[in-house]
């Protein structure tokens, strides 16, 4: 072979033994090229021969120290798969076996190569065995090309078609590899660890995913169990270090790439991270001001949202630096800047720790220095405490005397006004009581003296009314009442028995044949209607009725005298003696007393009632009988019931018992006084209710009669509820003609209610002015001019021809009107006495204290509560009007009422100033103004007012004093005690009190005084006082603003201030260090540096000197080690020391290996 080109006849002569030709022969019939077949059959032979060449035979080809052999160049195994391809023969030979193995490459070769290579990498090779078990098959059923191989051939072929594939296009099968691990990577799953899981638990499952599919794909393809374990074992170790390994790559890089932790969101607003770093910090984010904002932004912005970082930026607004320890709180940071000011990290360590504790000392000296000029604003700064303490003691003492003399002439100028409005010598309650008793007493003698001598008069007038003038009076007056006023025994008792006196008044008046009633006479006829009235109290409609006969009766005697019916004299009679003053009565031999009330008089089958029997037997006469009247209670033929002649109530529970009134039972066990007591009830039942007490035995015929006088006492009540209702519809209805309610005539409203219930009129303006018009006078208007005469003769019995005139006529002469009147000024000053001493309906209490007053039945106590109420000074139940009647009976110049309205006001003003603010605000502003404004004198109010002013004053002054400076007084102005009251031993501001002295102090001094802001500065000092640890100060200045000071604390300092002391102590806090501890490892590492360093030290001492360089270098070993230890310390201190907070940035989730772990069996597989 020459040039490396291949020569048959050589080789032909190589395969034979013979020598080779010294020149190539031409090439034979045959072809003379390479002859396949020929070569399949050397093969064979030197397969047969034990697959090797016979040694001794000599190498033709070989030169001496020239090539190696064809075995030694070639091997003994098969040439295509084993040859060596260092040389061209080599190259060429592969190449043209693979050419008649899978064909000259062409288009596809690229894509089969790869197809392959990347089918059995990604496929654990078990394409290769699908195809080899299928050529198996198919040579088993004969199909040509496939001959008569086994699986194992079949299997190699196909490994050897696909390198053949490899060879021809090697760049498109080494893609097919790696495209088939990557593809089978991600497709093929993977053993993984657990979300959240160790290094070692990954590392441990990235080597299990390798070690499978290495010894999957090994198993696969060599078949064999030692295969399969080192292809297992291959691929656990690829899987797991190379995880490993790939992890630590990732960090690497993402160290680098990595952004900052966003301390922001989408809108702007800080993260739920930061948040929790600033209260981490101790910042509260409600209280940042925008100072501290900025510094918060830009920390977070170069180092991330961390409490190191929040911290520093909030010691940084006090102008203080701090240490990664101090910063972040880590243990060990803490343990090696300990380590480093204790000397154990080097003396250059130790300096530069000191160096920082020194500047930081300064720092918060710094702040300190401006915590107090913010507590100075614009005042002078303060050395001390104590200095602050003495100027306050200055300035209290100064104005110690001039609160004295303040307080002092306020104090004169209330004792004058209080001796202006209560006198030199005041009265008191029971002096004014006194005295409008008296003037009461006076006022009602001077009254009833009026109407007496006006009565008396009338008695004096001669004559009497003309024969028949009266006759059938009751007919005529109940002729005039019309339909309006219906009278009914039942209904209206009280009218009936009036019209029935009326239609007897000879029998009544006693008069013979042929006489005829005087003036006097006829009085007390009148005086026996207003008896009446006394029973008809739960009756207004027989009220009403009676007041109508009586007006009627009296409208019919002035008519009779104004036409000269009275006058023609007849003797007169004498007057007759009664229990009424003044009043003229009946004639001695009269058969009723001049103010009898005649008692109700029996229907006719009614039984015989308790009322009727007791006036045949009479009843005890005492005070209870006369206050009930009971002493002028008159029965026709039986006389008064109470009489002096009466059984004793003892003997009269016996009669009673007896005539069956009352049940055995019922009265034994009863009192003299519970006898009186039931009957004198019963009787009132009987004579105003109509309730009558029948014997046992009557009470079945009385039931009937029971009956009836229930249901009228029904529909009266009834009557008085739909009047009441309709009289406040008819105000309401009147508003809206512009008449008031106060400004309507009470008795008209009434009249007119009761005239729309009884249907008499739909409208109330119609009802209200007929009412008016009964009533002779409108409201506001002068009273009406008397009635006209109607059209028929109202005098019948004076004849045919006789036609009254009007008294305003004098075409013709008229009768005397004189004595009407007379009459009409008696009966006017007799009601003027009544209404103003005595009670004017059921429910006038006023009238009555009035009356008991005048009949002497008042205690002193008694007038002194109605007239000035409780000791109190309350208003009392009807005190108002009480006064209102006791000033219209006596007079507002008199001098009772005088005394009344200096007692009133000694009333309020008395006391000795004790509660007197009080109750003068109750009498000028509160519940009692009413009092003053209606009963007192404008000089008085005026003078009540002025009192109140001064004493405003005066409390004004007492108060402006704060206790402190009282007790600062009482101390001497003791500078010590100003200190101790305001900020006491402890947490300035906790004693009990202090808030209040603190609110003095700022009231008294003013907020901007210097003597204020020196008490602002003492604050800051005793807070901040370098003296004291900083642990100290810290929990003093958060005891002082949030705790038990911080009600001093919020009257020395506004809002912005106490967050700046906040600000101040967490700062401070920052500094403050938690015990440091090493980590667990730390000394096991350190030792074993140590010993690694005396090895490393001791083996190049002997390698370059021997053992006596050894020896040296073991005795230096400890100033070696100090020298590098300093070295490393000084650099770790400096760092921690000046470098801060860490920058914070992004954590990212560990790689995800397992992949990875998958690829690595994979390419375990495909290379072996």
């Amino acid at each position: 072979m020459a040039g490396g080109v291949f020569d048959p006849a050589e080789f032909a002569a190589f395969k034979s033994g013979a020598p080779a030709p010294s020149q190539a022969p031409q090439a034979g019939a045959g072809g003379g090229g390479f002859d396949p077949g020929e070569f399949a059959s050397f093969k064979a032979s030197r397969g047969a021969g034990g697959g090797s060449r016979a040694t001794s035979e000599p190498n033709p080809f070989r030169e001496e120290g020239g090539a190696a052999s064809f075995d030694e160049r070639f091997g003994s195994g098969r040439m295509a798969r084993t040859a060596d391809t260092s040389s061209g023969l080599g190259e060429g030979m592969r190449r043209v076996a693979d050419e008649r193995l899978v064909g000259k490459p062409d288009a596809s070769t690229p894509f089969l190569a790869a197809l392959y290579r990347g089918g059995n990498a990604a496929g654990l090779n078990l394409p290769r065995n699908a195809a080899a078990g299928i050529a198996t098959g198919l040579g088993a059923l004969g199909v040509p090309r496939y001959g008569d191989r086994s699986f194992s051939q079949n299997y190699e072929r196909a490994g050897e078609q696909e390198e053949a594939f490899a060879r021809q296009a090697p760049k498109s099968a080494l893609a097919g590899t790696v495209g088939g691990i990557v593809g089978g990577a991600v497709v093929l799953p993977g053993f993984r660890a657990a979300e959240g899981a160790g290094l070692a638990a990954r590392t441990s499952w990235n080597a299990a995913t390798g070690a499978a599919y290495g010894g999957a794909a090994e198993a696969f393809d060599k078949k064999t169990l030692g295969d399969t374990a080192a292809g297992a074992a291959i691929g656990g170790v690829a899987g797991g270090v190379g995880g490993l390994a790939l992890e630590g790559v990732a960090k690497v890089i993402g160290s680098f790439r990595s952004a900052r932790v966003p301390f922001r969101d989408e809108t702007g607003q800080l993260t739920e991270q930061a948040y929790s770093a600033l209260r981490g910090a101790g910042i509260d984010p409600a209280e940042i001001t925008p100072e501290l904002e900025q510094r918060i932004m830009a920390s977070f912005s170069a180092k991330g949202p961390s409490e190191g970082a929040a911290r520093e930026a909030l010691a940084a607004e006090q102008g203080i630096t701090l240490s990664r320890a101090q910063a972040t709180r880590d243990p060990q940071a803490i343990a090696m800047e300990q380590g480093a000011l204790a000397g154990r990290q080097g003396g250059r360590a130790q300096e530069i720790g000191q160096s920082f504790t020194d500047q930081q000392t300064a720092e918060i000296g710094a702040a300190r220095g401006r915590l107090q000029s913010m507590a100075a604003g614009s005042n002078p700064l303060v050395e001390n405490p104590q200095a602050a303490f003495e100027a306050v003691a200055d300035r209290t003492r100064g104005a110690s005397d001039q609160f004295t003399r303040r307080a002092s002439a306020a104090q004169q100028a209330q004792d004058d006004a209080l001796r202006a409005v209560r006198g030199d010598v005041p009265p008191d309650a029971l002096d004014g009581a006194r005295a409008a008793v008296q003037g009461v007493r006076e006022a009602a003698e001077q009254s009833r003296g009026a109407y007496r001598g006006a009565y008396d008069e009338v008695a004096q007038i001669p004559g009497t009314f003309a024969p028949g003038a009266l006759d059938d009076v009751g007919a005529k007056v109940t002729k005039s009442l019309g339909p309006t006023v219906p009278v009914d025994p039942v209904l209206t008792p009280a009218a009936a028995r009036a019209l029935s006196d009326l239609n007897n008044l000879p029998g009544i008046l006693g008069l013979r044949e042929g006489e005829t009633p005087t003036l006097q006479q006829v009085e007390q006829v009148r005086k026996r209607f207003g008896a009446y009235y006394g029973g008809t109290a739960q009756n207004p409609t027989d009220r009403r009725a009676l007041g109508a006969v009586r007006e009627a009766f009296d409208q019919r005697i002035e008519d009779l005298m104004s036409i000269g019916q009275f006058g023609q004299r007849q003797p007169a009679r004498a007057p007759a003696a009664d229990d009424f003053p003044g009043l003229p009565g009946g004639a001695p031999d009269a058969a009723m007393p001049a103010n009898a009330i005649l008692a109700p008089q029996p229907r006719q089958g009614e039984p015989e009632s308790l009322l009727r029997y007791l006036t045949r037997e009479g009843i005890p006469l005492d005070d209870e009988a006369r206050a009930a009247d009971l002493n002028r209670l008159y029965t026709p033929g039986r006389g008064i019931l109470a009489r002096r002649n009466a059984p004793t109530w003892d003997q009269l529970r016996t009669r009673l018992v007896d005539e069956g009134f009352f049940h055995p039972d019922e009265m034994d066990a009863a009192s003299s006084r519970d006898v009186a007591d039931k009957v004198r009830e019963l009787i009132q039942a009987e004579r105003i209710g109509g309730r009558k007490t029948y014997r046992i035995e009557d009470e079945g015929r009385a039931g009937s009669t029971r009956r009836v006088t229930d249901r009228v006492a029904d529909e009266n009540g009834d009557n008085l509820v739909q009047v009441d209702r309709q009289a406040r519809r008819i105000e309401i209805d009147m508003e809206g003609y512009g008449l008031r309610p106060q400004d309507l005539d009470r008795g008209a409203l009434r009249e007119a209610a009761e005239a729309m219930v009884r249907g008499e009129a739909d409208d109330a303006a119609t009802a209200y002015d007929r009412a008016v018009s009964r009533r002779g006078a409108d409201a506001g208007e002068p009273a009406a001019a008397p009635r006209s005469l109607g059209d028929d003769v109202p005098f019948p019995e004076l004849g045919e021809g006789f036609t009254p005139q009007d008294p305003r006529s004098t075409s013709l002469p008229i009768g005397d009107t004189a004595p009407a009147e007379a009459i009409r000024r008696a009966r006017g000053l007799f009601r003027d006495y009544k209404q103003a001493f005595a009670p004017r309906g059921p429910g006038d209490v006023a009238g009555q204290r009035l009356q008991k007053i005048v009949e002497r039945d008042a205690s002193p106590n008694d007038a002194i509560t109605a007239l000035f109420g409780t000791t109190t000074g309350r208003i009392s139940g009807g005190q108002l009007q009480t006064l209102d009647r006791l000033r219209a009976a006596v007079g507002d110049n008199s001098p009772a009422w005088s005394a009344v309205q200096q007692s009133i006001v000694t009333r309020y003003v008395g006391g000795e100033g004790r509660d007197l603010g009080r109750r003068l605000d109750y009498l000028l502003r509160g519940e009692g103004r009413d009092l003053a404004t209606r009963f007192l004198s404008s000089d008085q109010r005026i003078g009540l007012a002025r009192l109140r002013a001064s004493l405003t004053q005066t409390e004004q002054a007492h108060q402006a004093v704060p206790a402190w400076v009282e007790n600062l007084e009482r101390s001497g102005f003791d500078p010590n005690a100003i200190g101790a009251s305001l900020f006491g031993s402890g947490i300035p501001g906790a004693r009990v009190g202090a808030v209040n002295e603190a609110r003095a102090a700022k009231g008294f001094l003013g907020e901007a005084s210097p003597e204020w802001a020196g008490l602002r500065q003492a604050a800051v000092q005793r807070l901040t006082d370098e003296a004291q640890t900083a642990k100290k100060t810290v929990e003093r200045i958060r005891g002082f603003t949030d705790g038990p000071g911080s009600g001093v604390a919020r009257e020395l300092f506004n809002e912005t201030e106490l967050a700046n002391l906040r600000r101040f102590a967490n700062a401070l806090n920052a500094t403050i260090l938690p015990n440091g501890q090493p980590r667990p490892d730390s000394g096991r590492a350190l030792g074993a540096v140590a010993k690694a360093f005396d090895l490393i030290a001791g083996a190049v001492a002997f390698k370059a000197g021997g053992l006596g360089a050894a020896g040296a270098a073991y005795g230096a070993r400890d100033a070696g080690r100090r020298v590098l230890t300093s070295g490393v310390g000084a650099s770790r201190a400096r760092q921690s020391f000046e470098g801060g907070a860490p920058a914070l940035r992004a954590l990212s989730r560990p790689l995800e290996t397992s992949r990875y772990a998958s690829g690595a069996g994979l390419a375990v597989g495909d290379a072996r």
